[in-house]
């Protein structure tokens, strides 16, 4: 038995976007650090210097939204193998009916 299983994990690409964006942010974090070390005057400084906060906020929504997303279809995906339609409670029946009738359903 090597412990492998059965079936073929599906591959969230939105965790590798997600993976991919944080280490682009962490490249740019090291830029912008060698550029307020280094010269000023060097293109690339001149172009952080004047853009990089810019960068690192559109880097960060994106690593967020991209996050969210991944997580949203990681949901869906587990729901999906183990046999459930969805679990949000607030689109069952459940969560329309009063305390009582839910009482009545459960005895």
């Amino acid at each position: 038995m090597s412990g492998m299983p059965d079936e073929p994990q599906h591959v969230n690409v939105f965790f590798r976007i997600t993976i991919a964006s944080g280490a682009l942010f962490v490249l740019t974090i090291f830029a912008l650090l060698a550029a307020a070390l280094g010269s000023g005057e060097a293109p690339p400084a001149r172009f952080l210097n004047e853009f990089g906060g810019w960068l690192i906020a559109g880097e960060v929504v994106v690593t967020l939204l991209v996050g969210f997303v991944a997580m949203a279809v990681d949901r869906r995906q587990t729901l999906a193998a183990i046999g459930e339609p969805d679990a949000d409670p607030s689109r069952s029946s459940e969560a329309t009916r009063s305390p009582a009738e839910t009482d009545k359903s459960i005895s």
